[in-house]
């Protein structure tokens, strides 16, 4: 009888393995469905958004109100920034349920850098405060959208180098922005000295088109052109800390591919 119940002991414990490693597979695949695909929760990076969310604060961010991205680097360990480069798939996003507006606090991977994949980039956070087809101005520290100001005040005299576009064409500085557009997909503009300082560098960093001039004579990957078609959405973003934030000022816009989601609540 002993023999018999040591035999049964040890059938349970072999039936109850399998069923353990189902429970813990679909619990594990659950999460991280969610994860990519819903919601997920980050902790603010810096104080550029200090009147809102400080340093350390845990927000969670809704995914798919923009249309959840699917992952470029699927193969990666899971709470930490590594992956394998074995594969790495082309930028795609699910349909949205609704858009971008003016206001959002977003969470997006840092456009420019670009030496990794696009979802391995850092996470920031910032405020969008203009949309694609939007006029964007700054002048003595307030922001003018389409000659029409917010309440949203940068402020910063001195002239930056660093001050996007980086171009010496173009004389901005953090007070002293814009006008220029705010391009949406499938807007064309023309291709002239003034567009081509200006957006020289989204185009060729996002939109992996070569951009050249040779005197007023404007080339797109060595064809002569006269306009360029931007290929999707951008926005402009900066922190509610304006005098402590490291944002759009600087280096220039968030293309849509960089999106990640919409700040929902911290806890």
């Amino acid at each position: 009888m002993a023999v018999f119940n040591k035999l049964k002991q040890k059938r349970t414990a072999r039936s109850k393995k399998p069923r353990l490693l189902k429970w813990v597979f679909w619990t594990a695949f659950t999460w991280i469905f969610l994860r990519t695909f819903f919601f997920q929760g980050y902790t603010v990076p810096s104080d550029s958004m200090e009147k809102t969310y400080i340093r350390g604060d845990r927000i969670v961010v809704n995914k798919i109100v923009f249309g959840a991205r699917f992952p470029i680097t699927p193969l990666g360990i899971p709470f930490s920034n590594r992956y394998l480069d074995w594969i790495e798939l082309p930028y795609f996003r699910l349909p949205a349920f609704g858009e971008i507006k003016r206001n959002d606090v977003l969470v997006f991977n840092f456009p420019i850098e670009i030496n990794l994949p696009i979802d391995r980039r850092k996470e920031y956070v910032k405020r969008c405060v203009a949309v694609p087809g939007d006029i964007l101005e700054i002048r003595f520290g307030k922001v003018f959208l389409n000659e029409k100001s917010t309440k949203t005040t940068p402020r910063n005299t001195r002239f930056d180098a660093r001050i996007f576009p980086h171009s010496s064409y173009i004389k901005w500085s953090v007070n002293d922005i814009g006008p220029f557009l705010i391009p949406k997909i499938g807007l064309k503009i023309p291709m002239n000295t003034h567009n081509f300082y200006i957006y020289k560098q989204l185009i060729e960093v996002h939109e992996k088109v070569k951009i050249t001039t040779l005197g007023t004579v404007f080339f797109a990957d060595g064809k002569e052109t006269k306009e360029y078609k931007f290929c999707q959405n951008y926005y402009y973003v900066l922190g509610d800390n304006a005098q402590n934030s490291f944002d759009s000022r600087f280096w220039g816009l968030v293309p849509e591919s960089h999106i990640i989601g919409k700040v929902m609540f911290k806890y």
